[in-house]
């Protein structure tokens, strides 16, 4: 595994959001590798054209993006991901909210679901 890809657990985390995939047409490239070269191309702030071949065509992996950005699949990736990191105790809220999210609707979002999430654990 590479840097910035997802481990096997981060992956089955997200796969569920993918079950209802369409069948029709050209089969899709595999959504993991999609996410990697994603997660490749937003960590390093590389020009679209710059993601390396191994995560698929450029053009595929802006278009899925903005795909999910638009029918929500995005933030639900995101919000997955900040809760299961949560849990494991890697994040730093005070930082993430006072620096990187000041404003951002996603910090809201994640503490909310953060809360969920700790009140789901406590109740099983």
């Amino acid at each position: 595994m590479r840097r910035y890809e997802l481990t096997d657990e981060q992956y089955a985390l997200l796969a569920p959001l993918f079950a209802g995939a369409s069948k029709l047409g050209r089969p899709q490239i595999d959504h993991r590798r999609i996410l990697n070269g994603l997660f490749w191309k937003l960590s390093s702030g590389a020009a679209w054209r710059d993601v390396p071949a191994r995560y698929g065509a450029w053009q595929t992996i802006y278009s899925r993006y903005t795909q999910w950005r638009r029918d929500g699949t995005w933030e639900q990736i995101v919000r997955l991901l900040q809760v299961q990191i949560d849990g494991s105790g890697k994040i730093r809220w005070n930082e993430w909210n006072s620096r990187e999210a000041a404003g951002h609707p996603f910090a809201q979002e994640a503490a909310i679901a953060t809360a969920e999430h700790r009140a789901n654990l406590q109740t099983a």
